[in-house]
């Protein structure tokens, strides 16, 4: 009886864990260590910035994800970057595939903020891809903490972004950041200063 009740209390604890993980399991503080247990990290030039891979599966819309861990308070942002996508000059694919993760989001985070927007100082592109590759047109859809949004997992902001490569290439990337994440600029800004 004493190990059915252990096998159930160690079930239900694995549960409990799953559900409050945070984005693709990974969650607010994690170590550089732990991360290292899920795939391929490797150190990016930026101070604290790493790129994670895992082994591609059709399922997963994301292909590599930047990590930003400090020693103090771990993991607080991650980028998840989507595969390239072939497009018209009118951005068809990456609009459909905007439309296709925003709802998906939608049902975990609620309503978010969107802009689809060409910058009023910029005179117009050519179409509409060259724009986003020229950062003079964006489309982005971003949920914040205490507004109307259900972020919870330790989140303050999560932001779907469609980003152009070419006039017929562009791809998708989603930012969250958890709630440490003030607390990790600072620590980097600091271990800069120590460095000089």
């Amino acid at each position: 009886m004493k190990l059915a009740s252990t096998a159930a209390f160690v079930s239900l604890a694995f549960v409990a864990k799953a559900a409050l993980a945070g984005p693709f399991g990974f969650e607010m503080g994690m170590t550089l260590a732990e991360v290292q247990h899920t795939g391929t990290v490797t150190p990016s030039k930026s101070r604290h910035v790493y790129t994670l891979t895992r082994e591609p599966s059709s399922a997963a819309p994301f292909i590599a994800y930047q990590l930003f861990i400090t020693p103090t308070f771990g993991l607080c942002k991650i980028v998840a970057i989507g595969p390239v996508f072939k497009t018209s000059a009118d951005g068809a694919a990456v609009q459909s595939a905007f439309r296709e993760q925003k709802k998906a989001l939608e049902g975990r985070y609620g309503n978010p903020i969107l802009l689809d927007d060409l910058k009023s100082s910029e005179a117009k592109p050519v179409n509409w891809m060259t724009g986003l590759a020229k950062q003079v047109q964006s489309l982005s859809a971003s949920w914040y903490e205490g507004g109307r949004s259900n972020l919870g997992e330790g989140l303050q902001a999560v932001k779907l972004e469609a980003n152009g490569l070419s006039s017929e290439r562009g791809y998708l990337s989603v930012a969250y950041e958890f709630r440490n994440f003030a607390d990790c600029q600072t620590e980097d800004r600091e271990s800069g200063r120590a460095g000089l």
